[in-house]
């Protein structure tokens, strides 16, 4: 089992939102931040429904980490052990689930597993948890 290609390519995001605010690593807010703009049809639907607008989640993410980081490079990003855990618990939850496959849902419920992270912090302010988002996807 492996992540699909969409799920895949929120690694390539990830890395590019961590260059973008001049970050050395990828961590989970970037992850958090890549699937806020990469996402499904059905993970914009979910967090609508918990009254979560991609836009506004990414203002607060920007503001909550804005000026932390260097001037980025063209570089090659490396992934924090927190957010290379989260796309290989993003698999274990896809099986749990039964799915074939990991898919970003996916990867959005491995962030909230990690409740220490700042991607599982920042959603707990909107009041999004793992069985709320669980819930809106089923």
């Amino acid at each position: 089992m492996s992540l699909n290609e969409e799920a895949e390519a929120l690694r390539t995001h990830a890395q590019d939102e961590a260059r973008r605010l001049g970050h050395m690593y990828v961590s989970t807010e970037h992850v958090l931040l890549a699937i806020a703009r990469h996402a499904t049809d059905r993970i914009r639907g979910a967090l609508i429904k918990l009254e979560v607008e991609t836009d506004e989640l990414i203002e607060q993410i920007d503001a909550s980490i804005s000026g932390s980081g260097v001037q980025g490079g063209s570089q090659d990003i490396p992934f924090s052990p927190r957010a290379t855990r989260v796309f290989e618990r993003a698999v274990d939850v896809a099986r749990g689930l039964g799915v074939e496959s990991a898919e970003q849902e996916h990867v959005l419920l491995s962030l909230l597993e990690d409740e220490e992270g700042v991607a599982a912090q920042v959603l707990e302010e909107y009041g999004v948890d793992y069985a709320s988002i669980l819930n809106q996807l089923d």
